[in-house]
């Protein structure tokens, strides 16, 4: 991808690998204890995301959430009550079903948010 192979970008790699909806508060979290400040997990973040291995999404009103790229397309559904974020493939896979071939456009990257209640906060049920 043209970057070099540096040690934030690896550490910074392998959390958002093993974390879902990685935001930026959380990788400093994790980070913080092996020195990294929050302006390197910022400043990293955006050079991966710019080298395509990582992608971010605003997800609503809450902070940007981070996933490696080329994963499987997916809608996120995004409760507004408890603020839990899931990941909903047939949404996406329906929605690109539905819109393939109606426009000249071509896309590099589709984002889906779906701001709702889930069904916890429905049965009134809060979310940990």
């Amino acid at each position: 991808m043209g970057l070099r192979r540096t040690l934030q970008r690896v550490e910074l790699l392998a959390a958002i690998t093993t974390m879902n909806h990685a935001t930026v508060e959380a990788l400093h979290e994790l980070m913080a204890p092996h020195g990294m400040a929050v302006s390197t997990v910022y400043r990293t973040l955006w050079s991966l995301e710019l080298a395509g291995l990582v992608d971010g999404a605003t997800l609503g009103a809450g902070p940007t959430v981070y996933h490696l790229a080329g994963g499987v397309p997916h809608a996120h559904e995004v409760c507004r009550s408890c603020g839990s974020v899931q990941d909903n493939d047939p949404i996406q896979q329906t929605l690109l079903e539905n819109v393939r071939g109606v426009s000249s456009f071509t896309w590099d990257r589709i984002l889906v948010v779906v701001l709702g209640t889930c069904a916890a906060c429905q049965r009134g049920v809060t979310q940990a």
